[in-house]
């Protein structure tokens, strides 16, 4: 087994750990769980932590597995986090292979690539001034035509849906409640902002939430 794969695991492990305000309620706390998968010609990590019931039975064999990986990160003092990971290192050469989702992850791992569905979660934030932050690779719907109308055709001009790019991120603030001139409550929903990003380095990805969480929370 290529050395590198203890390696991400074990970056990842680290810094969810030293942030210092994740806790999950499973035997042994650890804060994610693990499998490999085997596809033709490829050998995958996959790392997950409040995982749908559907994910969890695609990625995690062992039926132990697959049920704590559905049990999310909780976030101090409120909120919760999420994770689906898939990655395998890459030798310089594959990461040069047009068509596939490749960042860069560490000194020590070099590239990765990065399956799609993955994506990073932290919602029900209840003191910080954003409610939610997520980050997703969702190719799939990342290239359907897009439902407002007067963006059809910059999609057909840069290759992507830009109101739901390939890879994105959520950030979305929670709910303003105002009072109207007769004094009557209203709740605003501000709307989603999906912010088309460039394919982001997992461990850098995560690093910063995390970071940003310790000051947030």
């Amino acid at each position: 087994m290529d050395y590198r794969f203890d390696r991400i695991k074990s970056h990842l492990e680290g810094c969810l750990q030293q942030a210092e305000v994740f806790e999950r309620a499973v035997d042994g706390s650890q804060l994610f769980d693990l499998a490999m998968m085997e596809k033709p010609g490829a050998t995958w990590l996959v790392l997950g932590a409040g995982v749908s019931d559907a994910e969890s039975s695609t990625y995690f064999r062992d039926e132990h597995t697959r049920e704590r990986a559905t049990v999310p990160m909780q976030v101090t003092p409120s909120g919760r986090a999420s994770l689906l990971l898939i990655l395998r290192p890459q030798d310089e050469k594959e990461s040069l292979v047009r068509g596939k989702y490749v960042a860069y992850f560490s000194r020590d791992v070099g590239w990765v690539e990065i399956r799609q569905g993955c994506y990073v979660r932290v919602d029900d934030l209840g003191a910080a001034a954003v409610r939610q932050i997520r980050w997703e690779l969702d190719p799939v719907e990342g290239h359907k035509l897009p439902q407002e109308a007067w963006l059809r055709d910059w999609a057909d001009l840069v290759g992507c849906n830009p109101a739901h790019a390939p890879s994105h991120w959520h950030i979305n603030s929670p709910p303003i409640e105002i009072i109207g001139r007769r004094r009557e409550r209203r709740v605003i929903i501000p709307p989603e902002l999906r912010l088309a990003t460039g394919l982001p380095n997992p461990l850098l990805l995560i690093l910063s939430i995390v970071n940003w969480l310790r000051r947030a929370t």
